[in-house]
C-alpha cells in the first residue's frame, strides 16, 4: 500500500519542475527578443540622422555652386559691357539687348535644352552685330559657364569638309587674294603734320571660302604625269569653280569665280587635292573717301579723314579638297 501512493507524488514533482523550468525558457526568451528589437530600433534611429546630415550637406553644396554660378555670370556681363561699349553707335538697340540678356544669370537648376536655348539666342545676337559671341555652358557640377568672346570668322569646316549655305551645301577652302583695285584698301589711318598717313592697310589677305566647282576628267594625261586612260575612277579633272565668303545673317562679303585643276588623292577615296585661280569681288572695301589721297595734305576745310565703302576686285588663289 505504502509504494502505491509514492508513485504519484513523484509525477507531481516532474511536473511542477517541468513547468518551472519552461516558463524560465519563455521568459529569457521574451527579454532577449525585447533587447533585439531595441537595438534595431538605436541602429535605425542612427542611420536616420545620418542621412540627414547627408542631405543637410548636399543642399548646402548646391547652394554654394548656385552662388558660384551666379557670382560668374556676373562677372561676364560686366565683361560683355565692356565689349560691347566698343561697338559701333548704329548698334546701340542691339547692344541693349545684349547685355540684358547676359546680365540675368541662369540658374544651376537650368535644364539642357533650355539652356541650349539661351546660348543660341544670346550668340545670334551678339554675332548679329559682329561685336561679340556669347555662349552658355553646364560644368560636370551642375554650375553654368556664360563666356563672352569678340566676335570672329569661325572655321567653316565640319567633318565632312562641307558646309551649308543659303540651302546650298559648299565645299571649303583657304584662298589668297592681292587686291587690283584702283584704290588702297585701308584699316587704320591717321593725319600727321596735316598729311595723311596710312597705319594698317588690307590689300593682302588670307581667308577661308566657300567654293562650289565642276570639274572634266578627260581621258589623257595631265602634263605626261597622271592620266585617266585606264582608270575606272578619274585621277584628276580640271573646271570652272565660284567661291564666296560668308558674313553675317547670310550675307555675302566677297564672291568670286576662276578656274581650278583637282588631283584625287586615291581611286577609292572621294577627297582630293584643288588648285584653283580667279578673281575675287570684295563687296564692301573700306578706302579713303573721295578728293583724299596717302600721303598728301587734307582738301582745304577739312580736318578729318573719310571713308568710304566700295567694291573692289583682287587676284585670288584658291585651295580645296574634295573633288
Amino acid at each position: 500500500m505504502k509504494q502505491h501512493f509514492r508513485t504519484p507524488r513523484l509525477s507531481v514533482h516532474l511536473l511542477v519542475i517541468s513547468a518551472v523550468l519552461a516558463w524560465s525558457t519563455c521568459a529569457h526568451a521574451k527579454d532577449r527578443t525585447l533587447a533585439d528589437v531595441q537595438r534595431e530600433r538605436d541602429e535605425a534611429v542612427k542611420r536616420q540622422q545620418e542621412l540627414d546630415a547627408e542631405l543637410v550637406a548636399m543642399q548646402v553644396a548646391a547652394a554654394k555652386a548656385a552662388i558660384a554660378a551666379e557670382a560668374q555670370a556676373v562677372a561676364h556681363a560686366a565683361e560683355a559691357r565692356k565689349l560691347l561699349a566698343k561697338l559701333e553707335p548704329g548698334a546701340t538697340e542691339l547692344k541693349t539687348g545684349i547685355v540684358t540678356a547676359i546680365s540675368n544669370p541662369i540658374p544651376a537648376t537650368t535644364t539642357a535644352t533650355a539652356l541650349e536655348q539661351a546660348s543660341v539666342a544670346a550668340a545670334k545676337a551678339a554675332g548679329a552685330t559682329q561685336g561679340v559671341v556669347a555662349t552658355a555652358s553646364t560644368k560636370m557640377d551642375g554650375t553654368t559657364e556664360v563666356r563672352v568672346e569678340p566676335y570672329s570668322q569661325t572655321a567653316l569646316r565640319d567633318g565632312n569638309g562641307k558646309q551649308t549655305f543659303g540651302g546650298i551645301e559648299f565645299g571649303v577652302g583657304a584662298a589668297f587674294t592681292y587686291d587690283l583695285g584702283k584704290h588702297n584698301r585701308i584699316r587704320d589711318a591717321s593725319v600727321v603734320g596735316g598729311v595723311v598717313r596710312v597705319k594698317n592697310s588690307d590689300n593682302v589677305k588670307a581667308r577661308l571660302v566657300l567654293e562650289s566647282h565642276y570639274l572634266f576628267t578627260p581621258k589623257v594625261s595631265f602634263l605626261g604625269l597622271i592620266s585617266n586612260r585606264y582608270e575606272k575612277q578619274p585621277k584628276w579633272g580640271f573646271g570652272p569653280f565660284v567661291a564666296l565668303q560668308p558674313g553675317s545673317d547670310a550675307v555675302i562679303d566677297a564672291i568670286g569665280a576662276g578656274i581650278m585643276v583637282g588631283f584625287r588623292r586615291s581611286p577609292e577615296a572621294t577627297d582630293s587635292f584643288n588648285i584653283g585661280i580667279g578673281v575675287m569681288y570684295d563687296i564692301d572695301s573700306k578706302v579713303l573717301g573721295d578728293g583724299i589721297e596717302e600721303n598728301q595734305p587734307l582738301p582745304p576745310g577739312e580736318i578729318d579723314i573719310r571713308y568710304k565703302q566700295r567694291e573692289q576686285s583682287g587676284f585670288l588663289v584658291m585651295s580645296s579638297y574634295s573633288f
